[in-house]
C-alpha cells in the first residue's frame, strides 16, 4: 500500500510537471503570436509610410499641367458623386411628396364616411332602430382611426 502510495505521489507530480510544461509552451507560443502580430503592424505602418512619401513625391514631380488635370478629375469625381445624390434626394422627395397626397385623401374620405355615418346614425336612432345606431358606432369608429392613422403620415 505505501508503493502504491508512492507511485501515485509520483504519477501526480508527473502529471504536474507536464501540466507546468504545457503551460509554459502555450505561454511562449502566445507570447511569440504577439511579437509576430506586432511586427506585421509595424511592416504595414512602414509601407503605408513609404507609399505616402512615394505619392508626394510624385505630386511634387508633376508639370502644372498634370496637377491641375488631377485636379478636374478630382472635381469632375465629387460633382458627378454630388449630382448622383441630388437625383436619389428629388425621388425619396416625390415619392413622401406622393405618400402624404395619398394620406391626405385619404384622411378626407374617412370623415366624408364619418359624416354619412353620423348622418344615418341620427337617423337609425330617431327611428328607434339601436342594433343600427350600434352598428353604424362602430362603423364610425374605425373610420375615425383610419383618419388618424392618416394624419400622423
Amino acid at each position: 500500500e505505501r508503493e502504491m502510495e508512492i507511485e501515485r505521489e509520483r504519477m501526480r507530480i508527473a502529471m504536474e510537471q507536464q501540466r507546468k510544461r504545457e503551460e509554459e509552451a502555450e505561454r511562449k507560443r502566445l507570447e511569440f503570436v504577439a511579437m509576430e502580430a506586432e511586427r506585421r503592424r509595424k511592416e504595414e505602418e512602414e509601407a503605408e509610410r513609404q507609399r505616402k512619401l512615394a505619392e508626394e513625391e510624385a505630386a511634387r514631380r508633376r508639370s502644372p499641367r498634370e496637377k491641375m488635370q488631377a485636379i478636374l478629375d478630382h472635381f469632375a469625381d465629387v460633382t458627378r458623386i454630388s449630382t448622383d445624390r441630388v437625383t436619389e434626394l428629388r425621388e425619396r422627395r416625390a415619392k413622401l411628396v406622393k405618400d402624404r397626397t395619398d394620406a391626405e385623401k385619404t384622411e378626407r374620405f374617412a370623415a366624408q364616411q364619418i359624416s354619412y355615418a353620423e348622418t344615418q346614425q341620427i337617423k337609425a336612432a330617431e327611428e328607434e332602430d339601436f342594433e343600427a345606431a350600434d352598428r353604424l358606432a362602430t362603423v364610425i369608429e374605425r373610420h375615425a382611426k383610419e383618419r388618424e392613422e392618416q394624419a400622423e403620415i
